[in-house]
């Protein structure tokens, strides 16, 4: 019973460039502090890969914004879709 550790995944999605959402933030931090492996994705003028106290972030133009939700993210059966 249970989840085994390497299904301890979170995606985050936001319609924001979230660097500045310190709510968003708080909360994926504390989600891998407690062993989960975060993932935030957000939108940027420019995309680009960034980290912040162990969480992924990664940032798409906004026209691919809804390709990249579909492929691959959502095909990876994350435990929690925030």
């Amino acid at each position: 019973m249970g989840y085994k550790e390497k299904n301890k995944k979170v995606v985050m999605v936001v319609a924001n460039a979230v660097t500045h959402d310190i709510r968003v933030l708080k909360e994926a931090v504390a989600l891998h502090k407690n062993g989960y492996e975060v993932t935030i994705l957000g939108i940027d003028k420019k995309g680009k890969t960034l980290h912040y106290e162990g969480v992924n972030i990664i940032l798409v133009e906004l026209q691919s914004f809804s390709q990249v939700i579909i492929k691959p993210w959502l095909k990876n059966f994350y435990l929690i879709f925030h």
